[in-house]
């Protein structure tokens, strides 16, 4: 959930493991990708003892074909886990990395490919022993596309910040900080989005301790409605 902190640490027994490790949807290698409208999109499942990293995160592992210059958007839903995804050149170094960028807790990677090559695109569970179902897409990118992924990771940052800031107690600077973060998820996920919910309720803890309960409780109302 944006508003947490959550970091994949990553060892050398992971990195020998993509190497390793089947590819469940190895086919993949055989399209010819970000051809101009082209686009992927894949099933998989994350289970229980066939792909798992040392630290109980399960993870799967799928190929792609890339060129140098490519735009592309790698994007992972689930409706079973907290998806998280990482993006790997063919020697092995990570080039991108998300979480929540696709909304409702679906990653999203917007990237501009370095080199050409084979890339692997490794499909995470972002919390330990949890798995399930999803669907993996890549598709071309628009302008567009990276503007929005720039402004939803900018509110994602906010986030963490205004957090941080209610924990020390700094009210008066949450509430400029949580209004700019609320515009860019409305802008881009729209007013009834649950994503939005997070936002109005740091803003409502702010305004609470600020002796402001009226303005407090509608947004808490405003927050319950959206994430019912």
């Amino acid at each position: 959930m944006i508003g947490e902190t959550k970091v994949l640490r990553i060892g050398v027994t992971f990195l020998l493991s993509l190497l390793s490790t089947r590819d469940p949807l190895s086919s993949t290698k055989s399209h010819k990708l970000f051809n101009q409208g082209e686009s992927i999109t894949l099933s998989g499942q994350l289970v229980e003892h066939e792909s798992q990293m040392v630290d109980g995160h399960y993870f799967n592992r799928h190929s792609i074909p890339g060129r140098e210059g490519d735009e592309i958007v790698i994007e992972m839903v689930s409706d079973d886990f907290d998806p998280y995804l990482r993006l790997f050149d063919s020697r092995g170094v990570e080039i991108a990395s998300d979480d929540d960028a696709a909304g409702r807790q679906n990653a999203q990677v917007v990237v501009t490919l370095p080199s050409t090559g084979t890339y692997q695109v490794i499909a995470v569970a972002n919390y330990e022993n949890t798995g399930g179902a999803y669907t993996l897409s890549v598709r071309s990118a628009r302008e567009d596309d990276f503007v929005q992924n720039e402004a939803i990771k900018k509110a994602y940052d906010l986030n963490l910040t205004i957090n941080q800031l209610l924990n020390e107690a700094r009210y008066e600077e949450v509430i400029p900080l949580a209004n700019e973060a609320l515009a860019i998820r409305r802008e881009f996920f729209g007013e009834n989005h649950p994503d939005v919910a997070d936002i109005l309720n740091n803003l409502a803890i702010a305004y609470q301790w600020q002796g402001e309960y009226d303005r407090s409780e509608a947004l808490h109302k405003q927050a319950l409605a959206l994430k019912g």
